[in-house]
């Protein structure tokens, strides 16, 4: 609330509105989020407009989008939940793709500033991939960074990329660097590292009013940091935390908002008597994984999946559900509860019709029509066929047309235009009631018929 009051009171006392406006940050909404990777579930996200009513904002209130999309990883036994791929979305290695209805974080452009740092304002350096050496800073990485103050109208000054080395822990046969550098110990941390005979200077700040950072006086952050590696690995019973800086503070202009994130993390299952912490539920993921999540989830009654091959297993067999395979299915829809196992030694698979003189289709498995393929396949009976989306029933609109000004005329008012053929003479049709001739009347003569006719 007070994060809201101090924006509302800046835009009052600006003469300009940004583009817009100034959305607080989102409220999330996690109660139907049935595990902590994967995507399972539907998050819902929920923001307010800081900057009414003396300046509007532009876009939706809610956004909902998959929760926690961040890929599942070993032990468990799958990465995403049912539906969903893992892939590059938004330039993050995820589950997706994302819902139509996941608002994207679009950058705010806010009002113009007349007063800028003589060089801009310039995001940290973040890394875009590995070191190409592991010590004596012989290798080199790859760095980018964003000009902060340039949606204020303050472009920067200098590159976006650059090549910096990388590796600084000096080689252990005899603590050696590359040419170029020496070891040294590091100011801070004391550690021995590969330092450049030629060291790149810190950089020089000057110090500008607030509101030429940004004109609201909200200061510019840097990017978020990654998520920490967690401190515990079971129950809920770790934090991890994500930290972002201050960008605009060395130029004398300090940031609104909190610099990190702290959330629980750790939620597969504890073995023992307490498997979760006194905060989290205890439930079974849509992969049979025992996991601990943050609200409890409803025991609702779900539906086995078709049997898939654990990865490095194979069928024996091509067709008609007759081969075995080491397999593992799914509970749908994530979070319910389903009877029997996940996992199975034997599990049917080749889903193809087997052709004459073989059975179509071997044990309980019968043939079946996915009408979305447009294929013939062998399947279990109990599991629903693939169904095609309902066709939309557009509604019927009625639009009221008023046509001011205009008469349409009656039948009786057309006059036909007279069409005069040459050499061509049409009689003249008589005009008012026409009286018909009267036909004689006529008299037929007797005739007699002789006897025996």
């Amino acid at each position: 609330m007070l994060l809201l009051l101090a924006i509302a009171l800046k835009v009052d006392a600006q003469t300009c509105c940004p583009t817009n406006g100034i959305w607080a940050e989102w409220t999330l909404d996690r109660s139907k989020c049935v595990d902590n990777c994967g995507g399972c579930g539907t998050l819902t996200k929920t923001r307010v407009c800081a900057s009414e009513p003396a300046c509007p904002c532009t876009g939706p209130k809610t956004s909902v989008g998959y929760c926690d999309t961040a890929p599942c990883m070993f032990p468990r036994n799958t990465t995403c939940c049912p539906g969903l791929q893992l892939g590059v979305y938004n330039s993050v290695f995820a589950c997706g793709p994302p819902m139509a209805t996941d608002v994207p974080e679009v950058p705010r452009t806010t009002c113009k500033t007349t007063t800028c740092a003589s060089k801009g304002i310039w995001s940290e350096w973040r890394s875009s991939g590995s070191c190409s050496a592991t010590c004596g800073s012989c290798g080199t990485v790859s760095r980018t960074r964003t000009c902060l103050s340039d949606p204020n109208g303050c472009p920067c000054t200098g590159e976006t990329s650059s090549t910096v080395p990388c590796g600084a822990a000096p080689c252990a046969a005899g603590q050696t660097c590359c040419d170029g550098f020496v070891p040294a110990p590091n100011p801070a941390s004391g550690v021995l590292e590969c330092v450049s005979l030629t060291p790149i200077p810190d950089p020089v700040f000057e110090t500008i009013p607030a509101t030429a950072c940004e004109p609201l006086g909200n200061g510019l952050w840097n990017p978020w940091s990654k998520w920490s590696t967690c401190s515990a690995t079971c129950g809920m019973l770790g934090t991890r935390i994500k930290t972002r800086t201050c960008a605009s503070l060395p130029y004398g202009c300090p940031c609104i908002g909190s610099p990190f994130v702290v959330e629980p993390c750790g939620n597969v299952a504890c073995s023992g008597a307490t498997p979760c912490s006194p905060q989290s539920f205890l439930t079974t993921s849509f992969d049979g994984a025992v996991i601990c999540v943050l609200q409890a989830v409803p025991v609702v009654a779900g539906q086995w999946t078709d049997w898939m091959p654990l990865a490095g297993f194979s069928c024996n067999d091509t067709c008609g559900g007759c081969g075995r395979v080491r397999g593992f299915r799914y509970c749908d829809p994530p979070g319910s509860t389903c009877s029997g196992s996940y996992f199975s030694d034997s599990a049917p698979c080749g889903s193809g019709v087997c052709s004459f003189p073989r059975t179509s289709c071997c044990g309980t498995w019968i043939k079946r029509f996915n009408s979305v393929s447009r294929t013939f396949f062998c399947g279990d009976p109990t599991i629903p066929l693939p169904t095609l989306p309902p066709t939309p029933t557009l509604p019927t609109v009625t639009i009221p047309v008023t046509l001011a000004g205009i008469t349409v005329p009656t039948i009786s008012d057309v006059s036909l235009p007279t069409i005069t053929l040459p050499g061509v003479t049409l009689p003249t049709l008589p005009t008012g009631d026409i009286t018909l001739p009267t036909l004689p009347t006529i008299s037929l003569p007797t005739v007699t018929l002789p006897a025996g006719c």
